[in-house]
C-alpha cells in the first residue's frame, strides 16, 4: 500500500465533505476511528459514500462501489474515478 495517515478531526456533519476534498488527491478510506478515518494515498481519484447499514453491503458493488469500512451504523463505500489524484 502507499503512504497512510489518519484524517480528522471530523464528524458526521463535516466528513463527507473532508473526504470528498481528499478523494480528488488521491486518498481514499481504508479504517475510521473515534472522530477520524485512515486514509492511504493512491495515484487516482476516489468517491467517498456513507450509507446506513440496512442492507447488505455487497448489494453497492454493482455499482462500483467497494466497501471500505464497516462501523455501525453506517458503511463506508468508496469507487475509484479512475482518473489522475490532483496534486
Amino acid at each position: 500500500m502507499g503512504e497512510e495517515r489518519w484524517l480528522g478531526p471530523v464528524t458526521a456533519f463535516d466528513e463527507m465533505h473532508e473526504l470528498e476534498i481528499a478523494g480528488r488527491q488521491g486518498w481514499r478510506t481504508i479504517g475510521v476511528g473515534m472522530l477520524k478515518h485512515r486514509v492511504v494515498r493512491t495515484p487516482t481519484r476516489w468517491e467517498h459514500r456513507r450509507v446506513l447499514w440496512s442492507r447488505p453491503p455487497s448489494s453497492f458493488e454493482q455499482d462500483g462501489w467497494q466497501v471500505a469500512v464497516r462501523a455501525f451504523p453506517w458503511v463506508y463505500l468508496v469507487r475509484d474515478t479512475g482518473l489522475p489524484a490532483e496534486g
